[in-house]
């Protein structure tokens, strides 16, 4: 079982617990290293999913046009469907920034259940919370690399590098959520662990070919 820090300090629901989001990324930074039950991989990678999205959408921007002093004459044809594209992953990095702290929120209070002796079905639905949360990680993550391999081909440099530099945090964050997801899933011994598992390899394929597009596989 991935995770296991240490204490229950950042346990959800007591006085100390707080958005991480909130936080600025020195104090999260610090939380990640600390060995006292603060956020871990899976919070860790949706953090970095969120940036890399972030970056993508920049870049699409910019290449639509909407970058400081630009001529909004000048704009490129392609410039909706840029635009599009950046809503579509703005969208994503609005919800890896949420899973920042759901995933530190469901692993807690799966921990929380564990040691309370808590019935089975409260513990059974806390498991599924703990498997599910890094899967939606890995799958956002994807989505937006997604989204960013088929804009390449209308984002010209120097946006191109923020685009690829977006893409390699996305995988990062997709394999970062994989990790966790597969270690839980090993820990769990759920009945469809196969199928979850060809789940993983689908989004693995469409991760590589995105990055193949990037020129980043």
């Amino acid at each position: 079982m991935v995770e296991d820090t240490g204490s229950d300090s950042w346990r959800a629901g007591s006085e100390e617990a707080e958005r991480f989001v909130d936080s600025s990324l020195a104090d999260f930074a610090a939380a990640c290293a600390d060995a006292s039950g603060g956020p871990a991989a899976g919070s860790g990678s949706a953090a970095a999913g969120a940036i890399g999205a972030a970056l993508v959408s920049m870049a699409l921007r910019c290449a639509a046009g909407e970058r400081r002093g630009a001529d909004p004459e000048d704009a490129p044809r392609e410039a909706p469907y840029l635009l599009g594209r950046a809503d579509e992953v703005d969208a994503l990095r609005t919800q890896l920034v949420d899973l920042v702290d759901e995933d530190h929120r469901v692993y807690a209070e799966w921990r929380r259940l564990e040691a309370a002796n808590a019935p089975e079905d409260k513990r059974a639905k806390a498991r599924e919370a703990v498997l599910e949360t890094p899967f939606e990680i890995l799958e956002r993550a994807v989505f937006a690399l997604r989204l960013a391999a088929v804009s390449a081909d209308s984002v010209p440099d120097p946006w191109a590098a923020e685009l690829r530099t977006g893409a390699a945090l996305l995988q990062g964050a997709h394999m970062g959520a994989r990790a966790v997801f597969e270690a839980n899933l090993d820990a769990f011994e759920i009945p469809d662990a196969d199928a979850r598992r060809a789940e993983l390899g689908v989004l693995a394929g469409a991760a590589h070919e995105a990055l193949s597009a990037l020129g980043l596989g």
